[in-house]
């Protein structure tokens, strides 16, 4: 923007201003000024100065125009100090601008899972080949089997939304609670310019992971002779277990599991499904343990 130091009516002649200082302030605008006070000098009769003014325009601003307040302060005849306010037009532009309004995750903790994003289009314009990326920093959690995934929203007309899937593991360390995915769209505006809008952070909690119990073990087995290890897993986690396998091992080399116990699936919570499995012994399995 520039500043002019003129009168209404151009024949008339303003005096010289000396000491010219402007600074911008928001007033009832949503914008956020982040420069300071511009020193400018001397302004004489018609002269023109350009002041730069930093703004931080919120996404969420409707567009339009708007009235940004500029206080002047200056010196007049050498001796009498002065301040006005003057205003210089601001226009925000017609455009795109994307919101994530619902997520949605079925991880569980030491699981893999996704992460369901839904992003729409708040703006006035279409947003064209848009994307969503999402990202983390944290040790716990892989996207896409790395650390970013993205996936194409497509063309998004005004309040037009898009929903879209990302896998997402969470390691056994990683706890029952809220993380941070970031999230950035990008896309081409009404202008043919590629934009980046940043989306803010996308929460995500992983389930607890699923906890099982072996109960009532028993067994016929004898030295040398084939037999049945029979016992009742219990599912003690918040959901159903499904395709379930147990795998039984020894530390014994004499003790023999032929073939995993594969139960039904298990009902939540606390649910019960017995499996059986068979092995040879050439002894008893003293030393026999389930995994």
């Amino acid at each position: 923007m520039e500043l002019a130091n003129d009168a209404r009516d151009p024949d008339d002649v303003v005096e010289d201003a000396t000491d010219v200082t402007v600074e911008a302030r928001a007033g009832d605008t949503p914008f956020t000024v982040q420069s300071g006070p511009r020193f400018i000098g001397r302004m004489s009769d018609g002269q023109r100065e350009p002041v730069p003014v930093r703004l931080v325009v919120p996404a969420d601003a409707e567009p339009g125009t708007y009235q940004l307040r500029l206080r002047v302060s200056y010196v007049r005849d050498f001796d009498e100090d002065e301040t006005r306010t003057v205003t210089a037009t601001v226009r925000v532009p017609e455009r795109p601008r994307l919101r994530v309004i619902d997520t949605e995750t079925d991880l569980a903790v030491g699981d893999r899972g996704t992460v369901t994003v839904t992003v729409q289009n708040v703006g006035t314009t279409t947003a064209r080949d848009a994307r969503l990326a999402l990202s983390t920093d944290d040790a716990d959690l892989e996207l896409g089997g790395g650390t970013q995934a993205s996936r194409l929203l497509g063309d998004l007309s005004r309040f037009e939304r898009e929903t879209v899937e990302v896998a997402v593991r969470a390691t056994g360390s990683a706890r029952s609670e809220r993380y941070a995915l970031a999230a950035t769209a990008t896309f081409t505006d009404q202008d043919g310019f590629e934009v980046s809008q940043d989306l803010g952070a996308v929460g995500i909690t992983p389930r607890p992971a699923l906890g099982f119990e072996l109960r009532e073990v028993r067994s016929d087995l004898t030295t040398g002779v084939e037999g049945r290890l029979q016992g009742v897993l219990v599912n003690d986690g918040d959901r159903v277990a499904r395709a379930a396998i147990v795998e039984l091992s020894s530390s014994s080399e004499t003790l023999r599991f032929p073939e995993p116990a594969t139960p039904s699936a298990m009902s939540n919570p606390a649910g019960r499904a017995r499996s059986r499995c068979r092995s040879r012994s050439r002894r008893p399995p003293t030393a026999a343990r389930a995994r």
